[in-house]
């Protein structure tokens, strides 16, 4: 159980924060500063367990931030872990990065972050923000829907990832258009792999591919396609992932001896940390993919967005300690 309560429960109107988004960004800074004895309020629009779309995989930033805050060891239980990682070039060169890794799907992942949140006494509720009241910088109200009263915090944090509505209506970011866009399905296969596969083979670019073991014979399998100049070039998403499982041999056979379980689902990537992006004003500070902390080739982001959500909620706490107006 992640602790998440109907919005319409919440009776507590006045917060210390409140963290939009509980995805890995979101519920790192609850955790933190509900650990810091700061009245924390989490929400998130959708009910968890909730699906994600990601490649799953956990690399090294990802696995020592966890270690970080004591999570590894249950993520590692709840997850699998392979030892190497292959990155397949255009030309047939094979890169091999040693681990570990972990793959664990994303319902789980988001679930244990939020579920820690709620451990350290932050309050997570399942509600969607439909609007900011603002007085010059800073935010005074925050209006849920469901709720009939708004809310209101001394600090808010903005952790709503790709999805940037909420980050446009306060000008934070001017550039909507995301910096790629991903698809992935989920293969259960008697191929045995061992290792996190990518490969940038021809009909993928510009972007790669992807199979990525998730234990008991099921497989992470997907494409990313990055944006140039505004726009996507290549192939479109449906077209790329079934060239890629044509042409690459280890997704080939992953397919050829399995079967998909799932849909092929896609979403956008925000990557980069562009410029045209206000990481903050007033009392606000957006973290994760809302500001593109996402690695611009990989696409990978679960330990920038954590690394993110932990240091906005370290500058926040040293406001709240010395009772500062604005961040």
């Amino acid at each position: 159980m992640v602790g998440q309560q109907p919005i319409e429960e919440l009776q507590e109107t006045g917060w210390d924060v409140i963290v939009a988004g509980a995805g890995p960004a979101g519920s790192v800074a609850a955790g933190y500063l509900a650990g810091k004895g700061h009245k924390t309020l989490l929400l998130d629009k959708e009910t968890f367990p909730r699906e994600k779309v990601c490649g799953d995989g956990l690399s090294h930033d990802s696995i020592r931030f966890l270690k970080k805050i004591g999570l590894y060891e249950t993520v590692r239980s709840a997850g699998h872990e392979v030892q190497m990682a292959c990155a397949h070039s255009t030309s047939g060169m094979t890169l091999e990065v040693p681990g570990p890794y972990i793959t664990l799907r994303r319902r789980h992942l988001d679930s244990l972050l939020a579920k820690r949140a709620v451990e350290a006494g932050a309050i997570f509720c399942c509600g969607k923000i439909v609007r900011f009241s603002v007085e010059g910088e800073n935010i005074r109200a925050v209006h849920v829907d469901g709720l009939g009263k708004p809310l209101h915090a001394r600090y808010v944090i903005l952790s709503t990832g790709a999805q940037v509505g909420l980050g446009k209506s306060l000008r934070l970011i001017d550039r909507a258009f995301p910096s790629a866009v991903a698809a992935r399905c989920y293969v259960a296969s008697k191929e045995k792999l061992d290792c996190l596969v990518g490969s940038c083979v021809r009909p993928v670019l510009p972007g790669y591919g992807w199979v990525f073991p998730m234990g008991d014979n099921l497989y992470n399998v997907g494409v990313i396609a990055f944006y140039t100049k505004g726009r996507k070039s290549g192939l479109g998403l449906n077209k790329r992932f079934d060239e890629f499982v044509k042409v690459f041999p280890p997704a080939h056979k992953v397919m050829r001896s399995g079967k998909m379980v799932s849909n092929l689902v896609a979403a956008p990537l925000r990557c980069g940390l562009p410029e045209s992006v206000v990481p903050g004003k007033g009392n606000l500070i957006a973290t994760g993919e809302t500001i593109g902390s996402t690695f611009n080739f990989t696409g990978e982001g679960i330990g920038k967005a954590m690394e993110t959500g932990e240091l906005a909620a370290k500058i926040i706490h040293d406001a709240l300690s010395h009772e500062k107006t604005d961040v």
